[in-house]
């Protein structure tokens, strides 16, 4: 990416967070995510903002891009990307649900019997909750 490139994913965090943009903030995330491609840092801006509360750092931006670039990408659908990153950042995809019975390495089922976008509450916590 370039300074404008990293200036248009600050925008995109901004969005989150209301955090104000200087350049001394452009440099600095660009000096740590500059190598990053736009598209991996903005999907990784998007998972961090559905999976956390917390303003996103650029330290935990690389570690979600990680995430995103090692994942096995033989998933059939452009979609399925971003949902299951939604599992991989909280390691929930290693465990099993004992809400939907989902297996690990698969994804949980939702109440119409199709895929869900992000794990049972209970996957992510490790404990059976009431439905």
């Amino acid at each position: 990416m370039n300074r404008v490139d990293t200036a248009a994913i600050l925008e995109e965090i901004a969005a989150y967070d209301q955090r104000d943009i200087t350049a001394d903030t452009i440099t600095h995330w660009h000096t740590t995510i500059g190598h990053l491609t736009k598209d991996v840092a903005s999907e990784a801006v998007s998972i961090h903002h559905k999976t956390s509360s917390f303003r996103i750092t650029p330290e935990q931006l690389l570690d979600i891009t990680n995430h995103i670039t090692t994942r096995q990408t033989s998933a059939p659908r452009p979609k399925q990307r971003a949902v299951l990153a939604a599992y991989q950042v909280n390691g929930a995809i290693n465990d099993h649900c004992p809400n939907c019975d989902a297996q690990p390495g698969h994804t949980c089922t939702a109440a119409t019997g199709e895929e869900a976008h992000s794990p049972c509450l209970a996957r992510l916590v490790g404990k059976t909750t009431a439905a």
